[in-house]
């Protein structure tokens, strides 16, 4: 039985925490084979994370994105849920525009759909605009920090 130094989640066992983890590596690859020649850059390794996360992120020079496959971290169930989203700052706001592929799915829906599944984030993220985002999205007021 394997123990970890901490585990950030509530609903997972040390054991089932590093065996979903080794189980997300290969999927993330087949991600990052797909985003990195869209300028994609992977936020953190799996492997080396202490979160059961996928995470990438894109920087333009107006706009900001995120695709990412999160642990949800609910009682007695392993599912996991992947989004996408899109902002730019204009005026001291944030406009950003948020889309689920899917929320709440076991691994398996996605492992077999992988590239199916990240296209279409991929898609949604390329078909969003400054108007879209504006008309559609949230906003969020910036501090003076940001």
């Amino acid at each position: 039985m394997a123990r970890l130094n901490y585990n950030i989640y509530t609903h997972i066992s040390d054991d089932s925490l590093i065996s979903t983890s080794k189980m997300l590596i290969p999927v993330q690859s087949i991600i990052y084979n797909i985003l990195k020649p869209n300028r994609w850059n992977q936020y953190n390794d799996v492997s080396t994370s202490d979160a059961l996360a996928i995470n990438f992120l894109k920087k333009e020079s107006i706009f900001r994105g995120n695709i990412a496959m999160m642990f949800d971290d609910l009682p007695q169930r392993l599912t996991f849920t992947f989004g996408v989203t899109k902002s730019f700052d204009e005026n001291g706001v944030r406009y950003f525009l948020r889309a689920y592929i899917f929320k709440n799915q076991e691994f398996s829906f996605f492992e077999n759909r992988v590239e199916e599944l990240t296209n279409l984030a991929l898609e949604k993220y390329n078909s969003w605009n400054n108007y879209e985002i504006r008309m559609h999205g949230e906003k969020i007021k910036l501090s003076s920090d940001t």
